[in-house]
C-alpha cells in the first residue's frame, strides 16, 4: 500500500468527490484501507473507542468462527454492504443487496 498510494487516493478521491462521485478514495487505496473500522457511537463498547483493522484473511476467520458457532458468518462494511469476508455458504449477493 504505502504513503504514495494513500496520497494519490486522497487527491483523486477529493477531486471526484467535488463532482458528486464518492468512494474513489477507497477504490484506489484498496480493500485493507476500506475495511478499517473507526471509532463511532454505535459500535459495541469498548470497541467504539478504537480503530480496528480487518483480519488479514477475513474469509478464513469467518469460516473458523462459523465452524465454532455452527452458523454462517459474514463481515461487511456498514456503508454499501460490501462483503469483507464470509464463511462458506453465505450468499454474498444477498448481503450486498441489503439496504
Amino acid at each position: 500500500m504505502g504513503a504514495p498510494r494513500i496520497d494519490l487516493a486522497a487527491m483523486i478521491g477529493g477531486l471526484t468527490r467535488t463532482f458528486g462521485r464518492g468512494g474513489d478514495f477507497y477504490r484506489i487505496a484498496g480493500r485493507r484501507v476500506a475495511a478499517i473500522d473507526g471509532p463511532n457511537r454505535y459500535t459495541v463498547k469498548p470497541f467504539g473507542y478504537y480503530v480496528i483493522l480487518a483480519p488479514e484473511r477475513p474469509d478464513g476467520v469467518a469460516t473458523d468462527l462459523s465452524r465454532l458457532l455452527g452458523v454462517g458468518i459474514v463481515g461487511c462494511n456498514d456503508l454499501g454492504s460490501e462483503v469483507l469476508g464470509a464463511s462458506e455458504g453465505v450468499n454474498r449477493e444477498f448481503v450486498r443487496a441489503a439496504p
